[in-house]
């Protein structure tokens, strides 16, 4: 297979520039190929040193030594650079992207990993679970956005401040902290230490009595914890996406930074699709008291910890930090760099952002309506396979008890609103209600694990199967894309198919067979398809610098949508996932429509 197969799928999307030929050659490796690079039976040299230490490429000579660099660079590209900038992009390429895209799949697989603890959270107290339903479990996965957005723009100006470096080290240090600690979820000691000195008050103010509920029930109430540590997960992860946007700007030229960002959209379904045999095996620990679900909390949240004291070594602040650069290679991206921000490219980035305002408010309405079916399917998508799977009566005993729980919710609601706020009687109340129902709701919880637990090895490798589809419909559309030169249709297609087809899947969804199928390949080879075509188009509207600016305006806001469409499934799974699919399925076909109509503008202008 040639190498610009796989090569051109992701990373031509998002400038006109000249090719950014690392991804290529790395997606050539990967599949196999050969494109400009000899068979691996061939006998091989490196171009990158001669014998008698002379430089094959005419580069100034220099005494320098990059081991890592030296050791990669003539296995991924086998012609040789043919100037001193370009050897040094390539070097920085080796050293920066990879670290970054590692710390991308951690960031995503630590916000996504509920959707795997979910499905023993579940079950109840006596099973080690927390008893949660799925409208509790989807508005906390939807907390993560509401603080999501707060920290992007801080966290870019801390790097001028502070360095790159010691940015990301205090956002993967803060984020682990809070993701470990989700592990701790109504745990008896942990939590009354981190919560037992908070203030309990009494109040019957309709405006006070819901605050005081919440931070008098804080240190037993499992549900809030989860709401408190998803909303500080968001709050500290939110920087770090901007941040790598602002990072790249410091080491690649504009029409390389685009090539760059590029890859870090394959770390999305990639998350997923390695988060799920982790995931698996993290479900099956039972160790020092700890369910299942708590493991994969607590080992999930320590890799953000770890990568911190990593990244401390290998992420230099700026390019006259790097030791690993030849003085020669330092000395050119400098001036690059400087000489492409003394062109005032940026003065004119906000004037061309408001001249769009319009196009700017109508793509992010297209990425709001995107996520919410994408986050929505993502943080459901175990226990929706896990419902495909069961039979007629596993499926009756899940409503059944789901509608039990629900009728414990609306009594315990009822107490709160007629009793004050962290009363005795309120207490009282809530206890005599948990009291009565547990037997009855155990019971069933047991039931219906015994009845889930014949489709669950097929649960890990369905789910796991459904995101790597996803990453190879996302580099074809990425290719067929970047082949014809369209981006509008590219993105409105795939985006009013993958709506179809999760209304194909609520439609037959109490059918095993057919409803997996359309899950697994409609679905899933459709879910991220849009993607690689959605980011150029700002730039087709607004030019490469004004386009900077808006995508990170789309980006803040678009992913509000990813809080309504999890808070929207988790409230309609707990009566049918079939009717929460139907209700997410207009989202991408409106979002698709909309694409359409900014095209039309495009083309009339």
């Amino acid at each position: 297979m040639p190498a610009d197969t796989i090569g051109g799928f992701i990373v031509k999307q998002f400038a006109s520039a000249p090719r950014f030929d690392y991804f290529d050659a790395i997606a050539a490796i990967l599949s196999g190929g050969n494109g400009d690079r000899m068979s691996s039976d061939q006998p091989r040299s490196n171009p990158y040193q001669s014998p008698q230490g002379e430089d094959p490429h005419g580069l100034v000579k220099t005494e320098h030594r990059d081991g890592w660099g030296d050791f990669w660079m003539p296995k991924i590209w086998w012609k040789p650079a043919p100037n001193v900038g370009e050897q040094a992009r390539r070097r920085v390429s080796v050293h920066l992207i990879p670290v970054l895209f590692t710390l991308y799949i951690i960031a995503y697989i630590d916000r996504s990993n509920i959707s795997w603890a979910s499905i023993e959270m579940s079950k109840s107290p006596a099973e080690g679970g927390l008893g949660l339903m799925n409208e509790t479990i989807g508005f906390g996965a939807g907390m993560f956005f509401w603080s999501y957005w707060i920290l992007e723009i801080p966290s870019t100006l801390s790097v001028l401040k502070r360095g790159a470096r010691w940015v990301f080290i205090r956002i993967l240090l803060l984020w682990g902290i809070a993701a470990t600690l989700m592990g701790f979820l109504g745990d008896q000691t942990v939590m009354p230490f981190l919560f037992g000195w908070l203030p309990k008050f009494e109040t019957e103010l309709p405006i006070l009595a819901p605050i005081a509920n919440y931070i008098g029930s804080l240190e037993t109430n499992a549900a809030y914890q989860m709401y408190f540590f998803r909303f500080l997960l968001g709050l500290f992860e939110g920087g770090f996406f901007p941040t790598v946007i602002f990072y790249l700007s410091i080491w690649f030229r504009t029409q390389d930074r685009a090539k760059a960002m590029a890859l870090f959209l394959a770390a999305i379904p990639l998350a997923s699709a390695f988060g799920a045999p982790l995931s698996k095996k993290l479900l099956e620990l039972k160790g020092f008291g700890l369910a299942g679900w708590q493991w994969v909390f607590i080992v999930q949240g320590i890799m953000p910890i770890v990568a911190a004291f990593v990244t401390a070594f290998v992420l230099p602040n700026r390019i006259s930090e790097a030791k690993w650069l030849p003085p020669d290679e330092r000395e050119l991206l400098e001036k690059d760099l400087a000489a492409e921000q003394s062109h005032g490219k940026l003065k004119h980035g906000f004037a061309g952002f408001k001249s769009q305002l319009g196009i700017v408010a109508l793509l992010t309405l297209v990425y709001f309506g995107q996520n919410v079916s994408s986050y929505g399917l993502s943080t459901f998508m175990p226990k929706i396979y896990e419902n495909i799977l069961l039979d007629d009566s596993g499926k009756q005993l899940d409503k059944t008890l789901q509608a039990a729980r629900q009728d414990v919710k609306l009594k315990k609601n009822e107490a709160r609103k007629n009793l004050p706020a962290n009363s005795e009687a309120l207490t009282a109340e809530l206890t005599r209600i948990d009291t009565a129902s547990k037997p009855e709701l155990e019971r069933m919880s047991k039931e219906l694990t015994v009845a889930k637990e014949q489709g669950a090895s097929w649960l890990f490798i369905l789910t796991s199967a459904t995101y790597v589809i996803a990453f190879f419909g996302m580099l074809y559309n990425g290719h067929h894309s970047d082949k014809r030169g369209e981006r509008v249709w590219h993105v409105a297609v795939p985006l009013v198919i993958l709506g179809i087809f999760i209304a194909l899947a609520g439609l037959t969804f109490t059918n095993m067979w057919l409803g997996g199928a359309i899950l697994l390949f409609g679905v899933g080879f459709f879910h991220y398809m849009h993607l690689p075509a959605f980011w150029p188009i700002p730039t087709m509207f607004l030019g490469s610098t004004a386009a900077a600016s808006a995508i990170g305006f789309i980006n803040m806001i678009g992913n509000l949508g990813g809080s309504v469409g999890q808070i929207l499934v988790g409230e309609l799974a707990d009566t049918s996932f079939s009717t929460a699919m139907l209700t997410l399925a207009p989202f991408p076909i409106v979002s698709g429509l909309i694409v359409l109509g900014i095209g039309m503008k495009k083309h009339k202008a």
